[in-house]
């Protein structure tokens, strides 16, 4: 199905004259209620806004996707605002916002939902995708723009749809120092070690630090009385910033391509114990899943 597929003129606003979010969403939702018999627009606004509050739905190049699960609207409905003065909403590369494409769909259908919003963020990272709509003389041209493009809605949920580009990477000959210090710059527990040309090599984590500091942890574990005296953590203090990355890390590092299934990646994590999973392409790291991804972009939508 293309993206295209989806829109009605009639629920497309070329010249918006909002000046906050709630005003935006609100007069889309206008739109929607003239061809929805009992819309309750106000309960939906209210999921659309608290949809806003756990996250902002601004992705970037002035687009902003703000969508909710309703069962107010009998299937996906999609609605685009376009702002010719844009609006400072929360995204990742901080342009103020333009183009709002609002996304409704019933509790019933989650994952064609997912995937229609892949689908838009696609239309988004496209050349001049913005600066066509805000030329668009009418709905129609918008409309027009989308078929041009070419977008399709993917049949299944796939890796590309979720993975996250905004990961951090640490080099092979990167001291265990250096490994720690990012561990505890950005909160986390592993980095993909990818080496020139964005290679992936494979991952170090928080883990293989402290099996460096205690290499014999299985026997002691067997034999209590063969703990050492000195403490454990001495010998990584002493030589943390002397040891590459390297020597320590764990490789390979569980990968999938980005056409692979969103079950792949679960799979992983379940029985294989992987805490992330790096997407790869041609050996290249282009994004990592993490379970918060999976939670965040399928369970919380």
């Amino acid at each position: 199905m293309k993206l295209a597929s989806l829109l009605d003129p009639e629920l497309i606003e070329v010249d918006l004259k909002a000046t906050l979010l709630t005003g935006v969403i609100s007069s889309l939702l206008d739109l929607v209620a003239e061809k929805q018999p009992n819309f309750d627009k106000k309960e939906v606004l209210n999921a659309v806004l608290e949809r806003e509050t756990l996250a902002s739905t601004g992705i970037g190049k002035g687009f902003a996707i703000p969508h909710a699960r309703t069962d107010e609207v009998d299937e996906l409905v999609v609605s685009i605002g376009i702002l010719q003065q844009g609006l400072k909403v929360k995204s990742p590369d901080r342009q103020p916002i333009n183009i709002f494409i609002l996304i409704l769909t019933p509790l019933s259908a989650p994952s064609h939902y997912l995937q229609t919003l892949s689908a838009v963020s696609r239309f988004a990272k496209m050349p001049d995708s913005r600066k066509k709509l805000m030329n668009a003389e009418d709905a129609n041209g918008v409309v027009d723009i989308f078929f041009d493009a070419n977008i399709e809605i993917a049949k299944n949920l796939l890796v590309a749809d979720i993975l996250s580009e905004d990961f951090v990477t640490i080099r092979p000959d990167a001291t265990l120092k250096d490994a720690a210090n990012l561990f505890f710059k950005y909160r986390i527990s592993g980095l993909p070690v990818v080496g020139e040309g964005g290679y992936l090599h494979g991952e170090i984590t928080d883990t293989d630090l402290l099996k460096f500091a205690m290499p014999n942890y299985q026997t002691y574990l067997a034999n209590v009385a063969e703990l050492p005296e000195t403490e454990p953590l001495d010998e990584l203090l002493r030589e943390e910033d002397k040891i590459a990355v390297k020597k320590v890390m764990t490789s390979p590092m569980a990968s999938v391509d980005p056409e692979s299934s969103i079950t792949e990646v679960v799979a992983l994590m379940l029985f294989k114990g992987a805490r992330r999973v790096a997407v790869v392409e041609d050996g290249r790291l282009i994004g990592i899943i993490s379970a918060r991804d999976i939670i965040d972009k399928i369970v919380r939508g």
